[in-house]
């Protein structure tokens, strides 16, 4: 089988390039795993973040809030617990310094009506800022 014209052509450029430049050459593979290591790097290193939860129309009825930021696929977490006397705000935030990925952010809201387990998953790209909403759903709403 011939090789076509435009591949030979492009062959002989490519060895007049490294006869002329070998040490460039020999430096391209180390850059590109240099290049590599660093959005690697970028990806797993951790950030801060923040997230804005909406607690939805029952706000009022929760004194306290526990979040944990679970890792998908982990049971580690990384958890706080907000108090609000008066009752809770619809919206607050919460900056969290964290790696890129995939959480489970597991919310137990609390107030003397009972208790609310939410779960929410969200994935930290690379947005600084995470909307949650953590109003209890029936499973079956969309």
């Amino acid at each position: 089988m011939d090789t076509p014209p435009a591949a030979t052509s492009f062959r002989d450029r490519l060895r007049r390039l490294a006869d002329r430049f070998p040490r460039l050459v020999r430096a391209l593979p180390l850059v590109g795993l240099v290049l590599v290591g660093l959005s690697v790097f970028q990806a797993k290193a951790p950030s801060e973040v923040t997230f804005v939860y909406d607690l939805g129309a029952a706000h009022g009825a929760y004194e306290v809030l526990r979040l944990a930021y679970v890792p998908y696929g982990q049971s580690a977490a990384r958890a706080i617990t907000r108090r609000f006397p008066g009752g809770a705000p619809r919206t607050f935030e919460h900056a969290v310094t964290l790696p890129r990925g995939v959480y489970d952010v597991r919310a137990r809201l609390e107030g003397p009506g009972g208790v609310d387990d939410v779960v929410v998953r969200v994935e930290l790209a690379r947005q600084d800022r995470v909307p949650v909403l953590l109003e209890r759903r029936s499973p079956f709403s969309r």
